[in-house]
């Protein structure tokens, strides 16, 4: 099992890495313009559909963007390696994430949260390094129903000016989900719910002092709330592979 983790984990690193307009899922369109051709790339983000410009007709552009289509046959080749790679993980003992937590996190790292400094943590982050270390935790099954998402309020060094729009990808999903309100109505909701379910959504940032109003983070356009000693938790995370049973993304 450690073996196909790790081949599992070292080929979704390359592919992270090689992303590129076929790994987006959508298709290549044309618009006519006082009889002039654009080309565009309709789009399926996390926040919903959107029309990415490639550029004005020519031929580097249809080289381009046959190539992109070749890409594309490729990409899907990749993905169902990892889906067969992540069902012999599991054939081989490991308990995958929850389906619905598995879409919410999938979308979130779509958005590019993980990329501009979220972290995941919580028991449903120690569920998924079980799987990384090669332990089969007891009771794993029963993980509870929380996804906790940390990040710092400030960026300690130059980064690029990214942003991923949490409370917008919790929208996309179409679940039911509502922003939690606090003791204090002038204090912005730092956790999202379903009516009826346990499923529940929270944000997290280190807390410096006694003070535990919510603290906004920028980057997430979110507020978090502020936990002591969580910096000490997030400082150095680990780049993990979440395995998770079949489900059908919007």
């Amino acid at each position: 099992m450690s073996v196909l983790y790790a081949d599992l984990r070292e080929r979704l690193e390359t592919f992270e890495a090689m992303r590129c307009v076929a790994s987006l899922p959508g298709e290549f369109t044309v618009k006519i313009v006082k009889g002039r051709v654009y080309h565009y790339f309709q789009a399926t983000l996390s926040t919903g559909r959107a029309q990415i410009y490639i550029g004005k007709d020519s031929d580097e552009l249809r080289r381009f963007i046959k190539e992109q289509r070749s890409e594309r046959t490729k990409v899907l080749a990749d993905e169902k390696l990892f889906q067969r790679l992540g069902s012999q993980i599991i054939a081989g003992g490991v308990v995958p994430v929850p389906n619905e937590m598995a879409r919410i996190i999938h979308r979130l790292a779509d958005s590019g949260l993980f990329m501009v400094g979220g972290v995941l943590v919580g028991s449903i982050a120690f569920h998924i390094l079980g799987t990384h270390f090669g332990a089969l935790w007891e009771n794993a099954s029963r993980t509870t129903q929380d996804i906790d998402l940390a990040g710092e309020a400030n960026v300690k060094v130059a980064v690029p000016d990214i942003q991923a729009d949490v409370p917008a990808v919790i929208d996309s999903l179409k679940m039911g989900f509502f922003s939690v309100p606090r003791l204090s109505n002038k204090e912005p909701s730092t956790s999202y719910a379903i009516r009826g379910k346990t499923l529940r959504i929270d944000i997290l940032t280190p807390g410096k002092s006694a003070d535990s109003a919510p603290v906004f983070i920028r980057r997430f356009n979110a507020a978090a709330q502020p936990l002591k000693y969580l910096d000490y938790l997030i400082e150095n995370p680990l780049i993990a592979v979440m395995v998770h049973g079949d489900w059908n993304p919007p």
